[in-house]
């Protein structure tokens, strides 16, 4: 048999070899998949345990700690609300509330506390009162019913048409008690309220809100919502006239039990995975003599010198 014959043969010799003793590589080949499918289940358990636990503390925050609110003092404008449009859009908040909250004013006898508040029907057990003006601004009545019905004055009427409930104290800021307190009656149009020029004087605040689902977010995407976020505070910042109440100690606390719940499980998991890992040192060791019969067996079915280091 010629040297070119025998060559082109070795690596057959070699592989019938092999094929009488195949379990002195199979275990090596096996315990390495074993050891990188762990690892892989390990990674995507771990993302779970972060999600999970990010969600359940971000669920067990209160509304009113979740809010992302932008406040500003006086009266609003048509630039303010451009203004506010824009942050909230960088942030990635398309739909917000919108609360105009005027401090106790005597209206008829009676002292009253106005808001306005758009769109109600997340917030308020009632549909909107209706639009507001200055010959016939309906509300209604949150918590406590005013002592006097007719709340009139010069060049402003509030009709009352009612009591609600309102369902959180996120738009205001705070729960309307039921006794204490100028009682708070409510307009579905702040814009309209805002602009009756008989309550021009009064001191007010604008703000605009919205309660976004933290829960929905993965435990990766935390960060970047926090850091948009940031961003808008650092732009209002710069110029003023609006103030940003946001979650930040929410998803901070939410970012820290992310952190913390793979622990337990990737501590559990290095055990085995170093278990494995020693048991491959093991079973290349034991290997290394027969990749030296191998050498030997190519060689003397006469492969040339390049067959023998591949």
């Amino acid at each position: 048999m010629g040297l070119t014959t025998r060559a082109l043969l070795a690596p057959l010799v070699l592989v019938w070899a092999r094929g009488r003793r195949p379990g002195r590589w199979l275990a090596t080949v096996t315990g390495l998949a074993v050891a990188t499918a762990l690892a892989c289940g390990m990674a995507g358990e771990a993302t779970i345990a972060a999600d999970q636990a990010a969600r359940a503390q971000l669920r067990a925050t209160p509304a009113l700690d979740r809010a992302v609110r932008l406040t500003a003092q006086g009266p609003g404008s048509t630039a303010l609300q451009t203004r506010v449009n824009g942050l909230l859009a960088a942030a990635g908040i398309r739909t917000a509330t919108r609360v105009v909250l005027l401090n106790p004013v005597r209206l008829g006898g009676a002292v009253v506390r106005p808001a306005g508040l758009s769109p109600v029907r997340r917030w308020l057990t009632t549909s909107s009162p209706g639009r507001c003006r200055a010959t016939d601004c309906p509300v209604v009545a949150v918590a406590a019913l005013p002592r006097h019905r007719a709340l009139a004055a010069a060049g402003v009427r509030l009709r009352l048409t009612g009591r609600a409930v309102l369902a959180s104290a996120v738009p205001l800021g705070f729960a309307p008690a039921s006794g204490g307190g100028a009682p708070v009656v409510l307009s579905g149009d702040p814009a309209g309220l805002d602009g009756l020029p008989a309550l021009s004087g009064v001191y007010r605040t604008q703000s605009w809100l919205a309660v976004p689902d933290l829960s929905r977010l993965h435990s990766w995407q935390l960060a970047a919502f926090s850091t948009r976020l940031q961003r808008m505070q650092a732009a209002l910042a710069a110029d003023g006239g609006l103030t940003l109440s946001a979650p930040f100690a929410a998803l901070d606390g939410a970012r820290a039990q992310a952190d913390r719940a793979p622990r337990g499980l990737l501590i559990a998991g290095g055990g085995a995975l170093a278990t494995l890992a020693a048991f491959l040192v093991l079973s290349g060791y034991a290997l290394r003599r027969e990749r030296a019969a191998d050498r030997r067996r190519l060689a003397a079915a006469g492969a040339t010198t390049t067959q023998g280091l591949v």
